[in-house]
């Protein structure tokens, strides 16, 4: 059994299939989303594989399909995982849209000989879309985004929890600033038609605007924030609740992007009163 979660930070299709980016949609225009990573951010990525004798390569290529490096699964249990950040390659991703490419391994392949893309053409499995890594993120009036972080304390998604106790992470174009209170109430009725409060809760909320991301985008967003359930996700340092729903915009028919919201609970901020 192989498992690829959509819950990863990068989203991969069967090798066989098009990709977002290569599909085209009928009475819809043509938009293609392009994945944004600081080239600091941790890339986390895990295969689930119950045969133990399969090993897995991460091909990282340009978008010509030249192949910039290689990179090796690590072997734990039924999964196979890796960790990198781009600037931090033997040939550092800078700058640059590539395309990430899961091959299974065939036989014993020396990492360090000159390796093209070709020469694992037959063994390629997955495949992603294009990815920007870039050393200069915007952040300004007309544009942001937001690293979140996420990990369980069990298995979920097709992810197996826990592994090496270390977040994944998923860079989203967002607005997230915007707060509100939230207020929780206990009240006692008392004879003569009087109540009394017995308790009052107060919290804090902070609105995540979600900016125009495809279909699997959304899909993966609201994955990342149910591991909220059963274990952590992490934004600007502080633990999120996941306590309302996700919305989903109004869609425009001829847009194949959304834009979405979510008010999220800031898990540290808890101010109570009761009797």
């Amino acid at each position: 059994m192989r498992i690829l979660s959509d819950a990863l930070p990068i989203q991969f299709w069967p090798y066989a299939n098009q990709t977002y980016n290569e599909q085209q949609y009928a009475f819809a225009d043509t938009i293609p989303f392009y994945q944004q990573f600081g080239i600091g951010d941790s890339i986390k990525l895990q295969l689930v594989d119950t045969d133990a004798s399969k090993e897995y390569l991460l091909l990282i290529t340009d978008l010509d399909n030249n192949l910039i490096v290689p990179l090796a699964f690590a072997h734990v249990s039924d999964y196979r995982q890796l960790s990198f950040t781009s600037g931090a390659l033997d040939t550092p991703v800078v700058d640059q849209c590539v395309r990430f490419y899961i091959a299974e391994q065939v036989g014993t392949f020396d990492l360090t000989f000159d390796f093209t893309f070709q020469d694992f053409n037959n063994t390629i499995i997955y495949k992603s879309d294009a990815i920007n890594f870039s050393s200069d993120i915007p952040f300004n009036s007309s544009w942001g985004t937001k690293v979140i972080g996420y990990k369980g304390i069990k298995n979920f998604a097709g992810i197996r929890y826990p592994n090496d106790d270390t977040y994944f992470y998923l860079r989203v174009p967002c607005q997230f600033f915007r707060q509100r209170p939230k207020m929780v109430q206990e009240s006692l009725p008392l004879s003569g038609n009087q109540v009394i409060d017995t308790f009052v809760g107060k919290g804090l909320q902070q609105l995540m605007k979600v900016i125009y991301m495809p279909d699997y985008m959304h899909n993966k967003l609201q994955l990342v924030f149910q591991h909220a359930a059963s274990g952590t996700v992490l934004i600007d340092g502080k633990v999120w609740a996941f306590e309302e729903g996700y919305e989903l915009s109004i869609p425009d028919e001829k847009s194949p992007m959304q834009m979405a919201k979510i008010w999220l609970s800031d898990s540290n901020y808890s101010i109570r009163n009761s009797i």
